[in-house]
């Protein structure tokens, strides 16, 4: 059961998409206080992943994860022995440009955006969740590298999604403010 759809005083479980919702329900938030509620603030970052998210799969980037090249103890060096044996695989994942070909361009075209040191555990329904959260929060910095901070390009008004609302809704969200 959803966050939301658990809270029947929710009027918003009604009003988000799918997509919307499993970022509700998978991504981490933040809010403003004094000017949105926890919840209001957690919806507006579910709607901007969503919509970043949805801007990378509609322009055709693509994502490409591999084993971290670095020493699993660059990334655990905090952590308590019993999380380090939880850890299956640690790795790196790429966002690629439209027409990204893996086998023609491997190596000779780098990546937009690119992460590393995303530790797995054992559950890999779990793991794909937060594949698919790590993936739309590159595609939201992709989009506001492309579009500009708030999603409005100098010149152009007409943008595609995520809005400007989304695209803030999403930093505030990521704490990429």
């Amino acid at each position: 059961m959803s966050k939301l759809a658990a809270n029947p005083k929710s009027k918003a479980a009604k009003k988000l998409t799918p997509d919307e919702q499993f970022f509700y329900d998978n991504a981490g938030s933040s809010y403003t206080p004094g000017k949105e509620t926890k919840e209001q603030g957690m919806i507006r970052g579910a709607k901007a992943l969503a919509a970043a998210e949805a801007w990378a799969k509609n322009d055709d980037y693509a994502f490409i994860w591999q084993d971290e090249q670095e020493a699993w103890s660059e990334f655990t060096g905090d952590m308590d022995a019993e999380d380090i044996a939880n850890i299956d695989s640690v790795e790196w994942v790429g966002m690629y440009g439209p027409n990204y070909d893996p086998f023609g361009d491997s190596g000779t075209r780098p990546p937009v955006q690119a992460l590393g040191g995303v530790i797995f555990g054992g559950d890999w329904k779990q793991s794909n969740n937060y594949r698919r959260v790590v993936e739309a929060e590159l595609a939201l910095e992709e989009f506001n590298e492309k579009f500009g901070k708030y999603g409005v390009r100098a010149g152009n008004p007409e943008v595609p999604t995520p809005t400007r609302e989304a695209a803030i809704a999403a930093r505030l969200a990521t704490g990429c403010v």
